[in-house]
């Protein structure tokens, strides 16, 4: 379906914009299926959105289904957390039930069996889409400086393809904290109705002109170049730093 560019003109505007695409989703997705559901990030961008999201209007919290594109290998309450800062920015302000909330296993014995067991619970709650992929109404994606999206870093093996393929893989850290972690796959990823990227920052700015202005000198992808819905609809939003200095 293509790639949308938008670009805030302000920080406020930024965390308006991402909210808005979120909460526009969740009333369409409710109002057309009766749920709607959405994998969050982390990271230091996303704070001021979830905190906006929490007050837009007309959004049915308690038919909202929500989980984690990535997650760092620590306690669900440790600082590093991705859950924690959804919890405490979007669903402690929100009627939510905890039925709804479905947080990366952290506490599984090894990464690798906690990534066995968010695969089954992707399966279990949302249901088996085309070519055996559950299919997100929505992924909410960061990027790093380094191209990085979820726990997706440059070399790693798990931008591999697989079959059948990989919903969710235990990788190690490809910066700090330098802890393991569980991460959504490019299939799961790209079988989206809908994702999104939100970067700002004049410091992702040379990644972002890397994947939105390719030289034609081939070089290896970044990850977050690999991210295109196979039938969904891709939409970057940066702010004005970020969009500038990639021009």
């Amino acid at each position: 379906m293509g790639r949308e560019i938008i670009v805030a003109a302000s920080a406020e505007d930024f965390a308006g914009q991402a909210s808005r695409l979120i909460a526009d989703a969740a009333r369409s997705a409710i109002s057309r299926s009766g749920r709607f559901s959405i994998a969050l990030s982390g990271g230091s961008t996303v704070a001021p959105i979830y905190a906006r999201l929490s007050s837009e209007p007309g959004i049915d919290w308690t038919n909202v289904i929500v989980f984690w594109g990535d997650e760092r290998f620590v306690a669900l309450d440790n600082p590093y957390s991705n859950f924690r800062l959804g919890r405490e920015a979007l669903l402690d302000r929100v009627p939510i039930p905890d039925r709804n909330i479905h947080p990366m296993p952290v506490g599984a014995r090894t990464p690798r069996d906690g990534a066995r067991q968010y695969s089954e619970t992707l399966k279990n709650v949302l249901g088996i889409g085309p070519n055996g992929i559950p299919v997100f109404d929505m992924i909410q994606l960061g990027m790093g400086p380094d191209g990085h999206t979820a726990s997706l870093f440059p070399g790693n093996r798990t931008l591999g393809a697989s079959s059948p393929p990989n919903l969710v893989r235990a990788v190690h850290a490809g910066l700090s904290p330098w802890v393991d972690r569980l991460t959504f796959t490019l299939p799961l990823i790209n079988a989206a109705q809908c994702v999104l990227i939100a970067a700002a920052g004049a410091n992702k700015a040379a990644r972002i002109r890397q994947v939105l202005q390719p030289s034609s000198t081939p070089t290896r992808p970044l990850p977050v170049a690999l991210v295109a819905p196979t039938s969904g609809r891709l939409v970057w939003l940066l702010d004005k730093a970020a969009a500038e200095e990639a021009a």
